[in-house]
């Protein structure tokens, strides 16, 4: 790859007059939109990456947040027709980024109740049977009680 039309990360910061982890930054939370190239690990940006990485730090400067800079990038770039798809997906995408710890308590509770519902499952199986055992005891009391008295006993109201 010939990078002498290719700017560095270093020189990149240098020509918009902003810090190189600024421009690392903005590469990582907008990069497609960052026209630029990759050898290893360094990246390489296009001529054209200037006046994106200008627009993201006009926009910074003047206190837009990250959904609105995206919006006004897909705009511009014109990669989506219908914004609205791209406005409703993107809060959930910074939702998991910004909140990983609400994440895991969720997973945490999720899994809480998983184990809770096996519990109940089981417990409720166990009142099943010990329902239907009690069930055909009782019935092999009758039969057994029922055999005992004979036709006369049963006549007369006595047993033997």
């Amino acid at each position: 790859m010939n990078t002498e039309q290719f700017y560095s990360l270093k020189e990149m910061a240098k020509e918009l007059e902003t810090t190189w982890q600024s421009i690392r930054s903005w590469k990582e939370q907008y990069y497609q939109f960052v026209p630029m190239e990759t050898a290893g690990k360094q990246a390489w940006f296009r001529p054209e990456a200037i006046e994106i990485f200008r627009f993201i730090k006009e926009a910074k400067e003047k206190g837009m947040d990250h959904h609105d800079i995206r919006a006004e990038l897909f705009k511009l770039s014109g990669q989506v027709d219908n914004g609205e798809e791209q406005e409703h997906l993107a809060p959930q995408v910074d939702m998991v980024m910004v909140e990983p710890q609400l994440l895991e308590e969720m997973q945490e509770t999720i899994q809480a109740l998983q184990k809770e519902v096996q519990e109940l499952r089981a417990k409720w199986t166990e009142v099943e049977v010990a329902k239907r055992d009690q069930l055909l005891m009782d019935n092999l009391r009758d039969m057994r009680d029922k055999k005992k008295k004979g036709l006369w006993s049963r006549v007369m109201n006595f047993t033997l």
